[in-house]
């Protein structure tokens, strides 16, 4: 055969796998190490099967046997990282602190198994809060690591963040997957920010919300500040600079309407503040203006309007006035406008077209941003207070999904969005850290919010995508505040362009728990990964020695003692999907992580929502049988309670009574209080019986029947005003409705079970009770069906 002109080593060259490294341990230790194992059990059948084939040695393999069960049982079981809790032992790998003694179980979190010795490997909580990171290129199964972690916490009725940076519904049908076979679908959040397919499946968000004026002014600083604004021109710096003191201006005003006055911060509320001139002349009215008190112009997403606010001077018992607007904020407001373009108060705001134009400069970054969240995005952010509160999904142990879109938009973009959702998270984990400083330790200290015996999973899938300098303070601090953050990516050569060299060294330097899947990137992610192994020394075959006659090399039987890094470069790009390599404290475990199978039949569901934008209806690619908030609104004015058009029937009896009462309540543009006193209205004048009318305890003849003979014309028909009304799309009243369905009353009071809800309209209307009844028990109200249902 022709010689192939390779210079490498082929595989015959080869060292085989126990020809490098010799096993120099004692006897002893070599021999405890197989006591562990399940081959074993070889001994103790060899003494069984000896005493029963030779009777006479049945002493001898009795006193053998029982010796070596001695040795088994005194034995102490080492695991590759913790002993599991329930198991009570002690735990020699980690001994207590400042002694040699071995330290208790604390193994809560099972993660994998050793490769090697098939032995289970377990981790503590407290080791989970020095946080981790998961390393892998595609296929390796990192994903999977991922959920193994977060099963764990859904086990101990935690949660976690899930950032999902690569965009797909997969690790959302996980997600969902893993709260079902726990039964806490009802504690899952999603945020999806993926449009392209006409989808609008999400919870809303308002961030801003709840926050203090700090935390508003860094979120937007994260979406309008670009963060490397240090090397571009002077002019560019100086816009940058007028727009960060106008949003710091803007964020303590938005922030004291919302504590003083109630009015809520939402998106369209933060643009015309900060983009419109006209706003900050509002705040800071002249002298001799028509109305010479700040006004604010504020989006009320209840009336879908805008509103006008006057900060009128408030009259003191004493007679005198002081001012509501905080003379702290004005004088801000006037800087920046006089520090912007020269605004002057004395001269008119006409004459003053350089300010405005210099105005014009500084927001002029905002318009793209503001209109992607209020147009793409409008059915998340468009909402005064949203389903999503990152707190409540902390503290109270909830999990929220974030999916981002990795394709749809620009790289830059997305960087954005995903900094917004990690800033967020970072200030969401703000109050935990604990600010008061007076107090006894166990009420300000022991028992902050973040004192808990779980921590709270914060995982940042495809890291390098959204990388921002909030994470490697969420690395710092989160594990004084009980929080877990797990860092996913496949290389790090794009999250040194994300965040720069230093930086991003600095992040990857706090997790002290490694998990390291298979990896392909030969530069930098090499470099990182081998100048973080452990070394170790081992004893490694000095030499090979060639025989005489047969022309074989032979082992010579020597041993030298080398430094050797505990794993290679090849260790990890030969690992198959789902094998990891774990360095902990140390420590060094092939591991196969466990395989989650989440079963993914079924039917997955969005949560129901708790509020809802006004903008949020199916998108224009969802065929689903869904209905938009108006075509819902005519429907229940139509009387119908199913999805679909096929099934539009009125229900019959005391529900069909109540459908009726809210659709002549939302019907009229009113307020929640006068909407409560029209349903109550309606339910009395229905159920209940006017003044002299006779009482009927059989049932009601329907309306189309002829009334008994004994009856009186008013018990057989209702009177008019009693009539329910029933219009062709059962909704509004109209004086000529006498020929629809009418429900005849047969008692004073409500008819149970309708007896505490109208006492709780009447409560809330502030109108005085109906006279009510024992219950009896006479059927239920019979309606004559119209030509419509």
């Amino acid at each position: 055969m022709k010689e192939l002109n390779i210079q490498g080593p082929l595989d015959r060259h080869l060292v085989a796998d126990t020809g490098y490294y010799r096993d120099t341990r004692r006897p002893t230790a070599k021999l405890w190490e197989f006591l562990g194992q399940p081959a074993s059990a070889v001994v103790p059948a060899s003494l069984a099967i000896a005493g029963y084939v030779v009777p006479a040695l049945a002493d001898l393999t009795f006193v053998a046997g029982g010796i070596f069960t001695g040795f088994v049982l005194a034995r102490r079981p080492v695991l590759p990282m913790r002993m599991p809790a329930f198991s009570r032992r002690r735990d020699p790998v980690f001994p207590l602190h400042n002694s040699k003694r071995p330290g208790p179980a604390k193994g809560d979190m099972l993660l994998f198994h050793d490769r090697i010795t098939r032995q289970q490997g377990w981790i503590a909580t407290e080791d989970a809060k020095t946080h981790i990171e998961l390393p892998g290129s595609s296929n390796s199964g990192k994903t999977n690591s991922l959920y193994v972690i977060f099963a764990n916490l859904v086990a101990h009725g935690s949660g976690f963040i899930m950032v999902d940076g690569k965009g797909t519904n997969a690790t959302w049908a996980d997600t969902a997957t893993l709260m079902r076979l726990y039964g806490r679908e009802g504690d899952l959040r999603i945020l999806n920010m993926v449009v392209a397919s006409g989808s609008r499946e999400s919870h809303t968000w308002n961030p801003f919300a709840h926050e203090n004026a700090d935390a508003i002014r860094n979120l937007l600083m994260t979406l309008f500040i670009p963060e490397d604004t240090g090397s571009g021109a002077e002019s560019q710096k100086f816009f940058t600079a007028r727009a960060t003191d106008l949003i710091t201006v803007m964020s303590d005003v938005v922030v004291w309407m919302r504590d003083v006055y109630g009015l809520p911060i939402n998106l369209p509320t933060l643009r015309k503040l900060t983009s419109e001139f006209e706003s900050l002349i509002l705040l800071t009215p002249e002298d001799g203006a028509e109305i010479p008190y700040p006004r604010v112009n504020y989006w009320d997403n209840g009336r879908r309007e805008w509103r006008m606010v006057t900060l009128a001077p408030e009259t003191l018992p004493d007679g005198r006035r002081i001012r509501v607007f905080p003379e702290r904020l004005s004088t801000a407001i006037r800087a920046y406008m006089a520090e912007t373009g020269g605004y002057s108060r004395t001269k008119g705001l006409d004459a003053q077209s350089k300010v405005r134009e210099q105005h014009s400069y500084v927001v002029g970054g905002f318009g793209a941003t503001y209109t992607q969240l209020s147009n793409t995005f409008g059915h998340i952010f468009d909402v005064d207070d949203g389903d999503i509160n990152i707190r409540d999904i902390m503290f109270n142990r909830r999990v929220l999904h974030v999916v981002l879109p990795s394709l749809e938009n620009d790289q830059k973009v997305n960087a954005r969005l995903g900094r917004f959702v990690t800033n967020a998270i970072r200030y969401g984990m703000a109050p935990a850290i604990g600010g008061q400083l007076e107090g006894e330790r166990k009420r300000i200290v022991d028992n902050r919010i973040s004192a808990a015996h779980t921590v709270f999973g914060v995982a940042l899938d495809e890291l390098p995508q959204y990388a921002s300098q909030g994470a490697d303070a969420i690395a710092a601090l989160a594990r004084e505040i009980n929080f877990m953050l797990v860092l996913a990516f496949q290389e790090i050569s794009s999250l040194y362009a994300q965040m720069g060299k230093d930086r991003a060294n600095a992040l990857l330097s706090n997790p002290r728990l490694k998990i390291i899947h298979s990896l392909e990137d030969a530069t930098s992610t090499k470099e990182w990964i081998e100048s973080g192994i452990p070394k170790v020394q081992v004893s490694v075959n000095a030499r090979w020695q060639l025989g005489d006659l047969s022309g074989q090399y032979f082992d010579p039987g020597q041993a030298d003692v080398r430094e050797m890094p505990a794993f290679t470069w090849r260790d990890i790009v030969s690992q198959k999907r789902g094998q990891a390599i774990i360095t902990f404290f140390g420590r060094r475990v092939f591991a196969q992580m466990l395989d989650l199978k989440l079963d993914s039949g079924g039917y997955l569901r969005v949560p129901e929502k708790l509020t809802r934008a006004p903008n949020c209806g199916p998108g224009t690619g969802d065929k689903a049988a869904a209905m938009s908030t108006q075509t819902a609104r005519n429907a229940i004015l139509k009387g119908a309670v199913a999805l679909t058009p096929e099934d539009r029937t009125k229900p019959a009896g005391q529900i069909g009574l109540l459908c009726d009462a809210y659709a002549r309540a939302i019907s009229q543009d009113l307020s929640p209080i006068d909407e409560a006193g029209v349903v109550h209205d309606y339910l009395a004048q229905v159920l209940g019986v006017p003044a002299g009318r006779p009482e009927v305890s059989s049932p009601p003849e329907k309306a189309n029947q002829e009334p008994p003979a004994a009856a009186s014309p008013a018990a057989a028909a209702p009177t008019e005003a009693a009539a329910p009304p029933a219009t062709e799309d059962h909704a509004v009243a109209d004086d000529d409705s006498a020929g629809s369905a009418v429900p005849t009353p047969a008692k004073e009071g409500p008819v149970a079970p309708f007896q505490v809800l109208v006492e709780a309209y009447l409560r809330v209307s502030g109108r005085d009770p109906v006279p009510s009844r024992e219950p009896t028990n006479a059927p239920d109200y019979e309606f004559e069906a119209s030509a419509e249902a």
